[in-house]
Formats: C-alpha cells, structure tokens, sequence
C-alpha cells in the first residue's frame, strides 16, 4: 500500500490507506493531517488553478526545489502549532518522522528503485526525515507552550510505533 498524504490547491486532503495503516494511532496522524491543512492554510495554495499550472511548469523546469523544501518546513512548523492547539503532544510530530525515517531505509534496503532525485538532495522537493526532525526539534519549545495551555490536551503522549517489515 502506498504511505503518501497530500493536499490539493482545491483545498481537499488526501491520505494513503497505507499511511493510516502504518500510524495506527491519532497522534502521529494528527501531524500528517495538521501538515497537510497547513499548506492548505498558508501561501502554496492561495494561487488560481491557471497560475498554478504556470507556476508548476516554471516549477518543474528551473530551479523550484529548494523552494519546495522551503514550503515542506512551513508545513511542518504550521502543523506542528495546530497539532499542539488541538491537544496533541508535539513530540508526536518528531515520532512521525521517526517512523517515515524508518520506511525511507526499509525501501532502500529493500532494493526499491531510487531515482535521481533521491541520490541527489538539492534535487528533492521534500526535506529528509532528520532534516525535518532538527527544525521540529528547534521549535518545541513554542509548541509545547502551545500544548500545555490547550484545553484539549491529552494526558500521556503515545509511545513512537515501530514499523514492521514483512518477511
């Protein structure tokens, strides 16, 4: 099954069976789900379908990357405040890239096709999971003020869940 969730300039979200699967629990797919609402929320999709095209095409064929991580971060830091207002314990964030790490080296030791993009970082539109995990990592201090006056907020957060390799 495929682990991917995104959000589309329509503003609609789109999350994997397999992701859901994988997380198992609603604190690590709060952050999926708060990143996703955050690039909704923010600037990388307040654009018209037609000037999204063009700006895709641009995009796709100069030197947007970088560009793309950039949005990739905002997304994450976004998310990890609305995860932490909603109650949920912002070490849940760093606990999803946790298990993303996991599946990123499960498929390359798995002999998954890895394409240039992947060999190559200034090529990739998405952070690493340790990339991610340093800048979560710098800013919860600010989420767990965040987590701690919310009236929402669970007790315990969940222990990180391990990713299971099939034989």
């Amino acid at each position: 099954p495929k682990i991917n969730a995104f959000a589309l300039p329509t503003r609609e979200l789109f999350v994997y069976r397999g992701l859901i699967d994988l997380l198992g629990d609603d604190a690590l797919l709060s952050g999926v789900i708060a990143h996703e609402i955050a690039h909704v929320l923010t600037f990388s999709y307040r654009i018209t379908d037609a000037m999204g095209s063009v700006l895709n095409l641009i995009h796709n064929h100069v030197a947007g990357k970088a560009y793309s991580r950039k949005l990739e971060m905002e997304a994450d830091a976004v998310g990890l405040r609305f995860m932490s207002m909603a109650g949920y314990h912002p070490n849940s964030m760093l606990d999803l890239w946790d298990v993303m790490a996991l599946v990123e080296e499960e498929a390359a030791a798995s002999g998954e096709p890895i394409s240039i993009t992947d060999r190559v970082p200034f090529l990739k539109t998405h952070p690493t999971s340790l990339q991610r995990q340093k800048n979560i990592d710098a800013l919860l201090p600010k989420a767990m003020k965040m987590y701690n006056s919310s009236p929402f907020r669970r007790a315990v957060p969940p222990p990180p869940k391990e990713v299971a390799s099939d034989p």
